[in-house]
């Protein structure tokens, strides 16, 4: 390792989410010295459910108690798949193709908070109310400044704010505006004793023999999420957005907005749309930018990762898992480096990442293509298509070996030239830019092209 703990590197991690949270205690356990801020002045209760698949987990189990602590919040060993009648179609869990590795089904409040005092319990802390308007870097350290004016400079900034991060206006030289995916989500979560009291929701619970259960249900133009654990419940619908959703957790909606969309739909669908407590609703419209191959700064003090360098539908099923991966291809990329380095560092990080983010973005409007113009007849010959995201080249990376292996080879390309070809892909497939505009202009025609390579 380039750095010892006596060097100690400072890193500066704007957001406190999940892709800035894993990079600090990761970076924390590594020697390096990291500060966190966050614009919240507290910790946000966003309740919806999230599957962490096998890719991110592996590296958890070092983390002393970690792995232990997040099994105690699993909802589910697997998801079920079912028409929006209710008709049963099948059930996936959460293994990697070949059994090597276990996911986790979480609620992403759970997830967060475990996050947050683990942080707290080995020494890290997350400075809250400290919003940053600007990204700056010399050659040799970054900066954040914030709306009062204060300025932050470390060796590296890892931008982990999300999707409407100031970074991009430094690291493409333009102020990049997050657009419409073209679809938005209604979302709730509340206690499990709350779902329970609609005796539609208590029925279906009763015949899951009132374990934990993670369900979807699938529709023309809609798909919903919903998912049971001993203290919460939770449920997603995606839809074509067509009232205007914004980007914000503070949109309100009523039952009788989202009713419409699932209209006929099985009981407890509507059952736990309208057990949902008032203001518990949020309309919120799925923000996207097509993929960017640059996440890194011109002088490379910057770099983006999470949500800031590459947004996810729900449909993908990984957009936690890969700011995930990301945090820990950082550490990894950086670990490797003395500072004045870092910039190498970033760059490598960028160019072993990109293609396999961006295919795994795909896969989401893929996936969303599927739910919402489900071919039933196709599915009725192989229920397991609905599942067909769980695929081997997703499921079974290890970033962390992935960088032992590449690093030297990334770093010669970007450095002299030599030839390198990323292999944390699609198998078979070589990587071409595409568009949201595109995909959806496509999907309005029903011609949606098969891409090559092996993706499923």
């Amino acid at each position: 390792m380039a750095n010892s703990t006596s060097t100690k590197p400072e890193l500066l991690v704007v957001g406190g989410g999940i892709a800035g949270l894993t990079f600090a205690i990761d970076a924390h356990f590594l020697g390096f010295k990291t500060r966190i801020i966050e614009k919240r002045s507290s910790l946000v209760n966003f309740g919806d459910i999230l599957v962490l698949q096998p890719s991110c987990i592996r590296p958890l189990h070092r983390w002393p108690g970690f792995w232990e602590r997040l099994q105690r919040h699993e909802v589910a060993k697997e998801t079920q798949a079912h028409k929006k009648d209710g008709t049963y179609l099948t059930s996936n869990p959460y293994t990697s193709g070949v059994g090597k590795a276990e996911g986790i089904a979480i609620h992403r409040s759970e997830l967060h908070l475990e996050l947050f005092e683990y942080a707290t319990k080995i020494g890290l802390e997350v400075e809250f109310d400290k919003t940053v308007v600007q990204y700056a870097e010399t050659s040799e350290r970054g900066s954040a400044i914030l709306d009062d004016g204060t300025k932050i400079e470390a060796d590296l900034v890892i931008a982990a704010d999300g999707v409407g991060s100031a970074s991009w206006e430094l690291v493409l030289k333009e102020k990049v505006r997050a657009t419409s995916s073209g679809f938005a989500v209604y979302r709730s979560s509340y206690t499990t004793d709350v779902g329970l009291a609609n005796p539609a929701v208590k029925k279906f619970d009763e015949s899951q023999k009132n374990k934990g259960w993670l369900v979807a249900f699938f529709g023309h133009d809609a798909h919903i999420v919903i998912s049971k654990s001993e203290t919460q419940m939770s449920w997603l619908l995606t839809h074509k957005d067509t009232k205007g959703a914004i980007e914000s957790w503070d949109a309100l909606a009523s039952p009788d907005d989202v009713l419409p969309w699932v209209d006929g739909w099985a009981d407890v669908v509507t059952g736990v749309i309208r057990a949902s407590p008032p203001d518990t609703i949020r309309d919120w419209k799925l923000m996207w930018r097509d993929p960017q191959p640059q996440w890194a700064s011109p002088s490379g003090r910057i770099i983006q990762i999470g949500d800031a360098a590459h947004s996810f539908l729900p449909t993908s099923g990984y957009g936690a898992s890969m700011a995930m991966e990301d945090a820990y291809s950082l550490v990894q990329c950086v670990r490797r480096e003395p500072k004045e380095r870092f910039p190498i560092a970033v760059r490598a990080h960028n160019l072993l990442r990109f293609e396999r983010v961006s295919c795994a973005q795909k896969v989401g409007f893929k996936n969303r293509e599927m739910a919402h113009k489900t071919d039933w007849a196709a599915v009725a010959k192989n229920p397991k298509i609905m599942f067909r995201n769980w695929a081997p080249w997703l499921l079974e990376h290890d970033p962390e070996a992935y960088v032992e292996s590449q690093y030297d080879a990334c770093v010669k390309h970007l450095v002299e030239g030599a030839p390198f070809k990323n292999t944390n892909a699609v198998p078979g497939y070589d990587y071409e830019p595409w568009t949201v505009q595109g995909f959806m202009e496509a999907s309005d025609k029903n011609e949606i092209p098969e891409d090559a390579g092996q993706w499923y």
